[in-house]
């Protein structure tokens, strides 16, 4: 956490919102805000990354990547905790 505190440069203690934050969540007790920010950006880092490999596979019609929505669509359940490619 120390490490993401630094490359962010954010203060828990000069962000108001964060208990309001955590209450949306329904975070209840002592919320630890570092762990709660940095899960949070975690989740849309990998979200927007998924979204730009789909950009990606769509601009370059397939030559680049395959598309993890075409692949996941059309794979049997029982195989997608396999699926090496």
């Amino acid at each position: 956490m120390r490490f993401f505190k630094r490359a962010t440069g954010y203060k828990p203690e000069e962000l108001e919102e964060l208990p309001k934050l955590a209450e949306e969540y329904d975070l209840k007790g002592n919320v630890n805000y570092d762990t709660l920010i940095f899960s949070i950006h975690t989740y849309y880092a990998l979200l927007l990354k998924l979204i730009v490999a789909e950009i990606a596979y769509l601009y370059g019609a397939g030559k680049f990547y395959k598309s993890y929505i075409v692949v996941t669509s059309t794979m049997p359940v029982n195989k997608m905790y396999y699926y090496d490619g």
